[in-house]
């Protein structure tokens, strides 16, 4: 019995359980049991399925482009294979795949010659493997499937709230909530490294340090284009976190730790709770290793019980991207921040553009788009005096 036929007789079973448990009687203990475990199974069916569904569109469509034929076809968008690889090489570019498709990791493509098209959804920490990253505290939606070269969202530019108690017959107070349509094309964020052919020969696990690298400085550039804006598309200007009008900006009072509370203050003030305090390491270093006239750290816990960092209530992200000296505070959840994202991010292997120089590029891009919707949720704060 192969796999849909489990699957299929695994559902027939699932079905005659759920009319049991509609009946006088409901279900025995043993058939809770069997129904959790029918639902792992399937699950698992279900995933194996999936694998061997896009790995199959994926050589159909290797090998039409390699006959010349047309090789669009639906279910082929989240895993593509191109390239012109050579048959060995697909063959081990396959394997890539199909490991990705069935698990969900990045383990690496192991041969030239072809390209994956990574999902964004597993976040960027996934995809980067760091944790020093600002945009890991950013949701990414995925757009695929729409039409259009970027996109559309309401940006809040102010609120001014009056409920209050109202005397019979009196007029009621008006509150203002002002927003403004914002339109903004996708951005490319890209980069390539130009491999030697004998490093790839010779060393298994290359090609794995070379795409989690290049991942790595995918991620940095994410941070860069929520951080600081950039260029999208058309040549237009993007603009970022640091430059947005409505961003809270608060200047260095006292020293660090005063300063990131009156930020913190700032944002509470709007009836928001932040949920991160993006910081330098070198500045984390400094705040942690801070002494006491009588020589104790001033952080509780330093340095034996260090544990998950936080200051003022609020966790502390590390994230070299946002420069030394100057601190994000702000609440990074889906309704006021995130990444939209076209496409996933392409990792392409091309063994022929420098094939003279026995190389092999690596292409790591995507596209995106900032969408800030809220800026009064967060502030960007000033460490060292001027």
């Amino acid at each position: 019995m192969n796999r849909k036929d489990r699957r299929t007789a695994l559902l027939a079973e699932a079905r005659t359980l759920s009319e049991k448990a509609a009946g006088p009687n409901g279900l025995t203990a043993e058939d809770v049991t069997r129904a959790k475990a029918i639902q792992t199974d399937v699950e698992e069916l279900t995933k194996a399925i999936e694998a061997e569904d896009a790995t199959r569109v994926a050589l159909k469509s290797m090998v039409a482009a390699e006959l010349g034929g047309d090789h669009t076809e639906p279910g082929s968008k989240a895993i593509t294979v191109d390239g012109g690889a050579s048959s060995i090489s697909a063959k081990s570019i396959m394997a890539g795949v199909q490991e990705k498709v069935g698990t969900g990791s990045l383990k690496a493509v192991t041969a030239t010659g072809g390209s994956v098209t990574v999902p964004v959804n597993q976040g960027v920490a996934a995809m980067s493997q760091s944790n020093y990253l600002l945009s890991n505290l950013v949701t990414i939606f995925p757009v695929n499937g729409e039409d259009g070269d970027g996109v559309s969202y309401l940006r809040q530019t102010g609120r001014t709230l009056a409920a209050a108690t109202v005397a019979r017959g009196a007029e009621k107070p008006n509150s203002s909530l002002s927003f403004e349509s914002v339109t903004d094309a996708f951005a490319t964020v890209a980069h390539l490294a130009e491999v030697p052919n004998q490093y790839l020969e010779s060393f298994g696990k290359f090609s794995q340090i070379i795409e989690f690298e290049m991942l790595y400085g995918m991620a940095l550039g994410l941070d860069d284009l929520i951080l600081n804006g950039g260029t999208d598309e058309n040549g237009e200007a993007v603009t970022g976190l640091l430059g947005l009008t409505g961003v809270k900006v608060q200047a260095f009072t006292t020293d660090k730790l005063l300063t990131l509370r009156r930020a913190v203050g700032r944002i509470q003030s709007e009836g928001t709770q932040p949920t991160a305090i993006v910081l330098h390491p070198d500045d984390w270093e400094e705040i942690e290793t801070t002494k006491l006239a009588d020589g104790d750290y001033l952080l509780d816990g330093t340095p034996t019980n260090a544990g998950k960092p936080s200051l003022w209530g609020v966790p502390v992200q590390l994230a070299p991207s946002v420069g030394a000296g100057k601190a994000v505070i702000g609440a990074f959840d889906a309704s006021t921040i995130g990444l939209a994202n076209r496409g996933g991010i392409k990792l392409q292997w091309n063994p022929f553009k420098l094939d003279h120089l026995n190389q092999t590029v690596l292409r790591v891009e995507g596209r995106f788009v900032p969408v800030i919707a809220r800026p009064a949720s967060f502030a960007v704060a000033t460490l060292t005096a001027a």
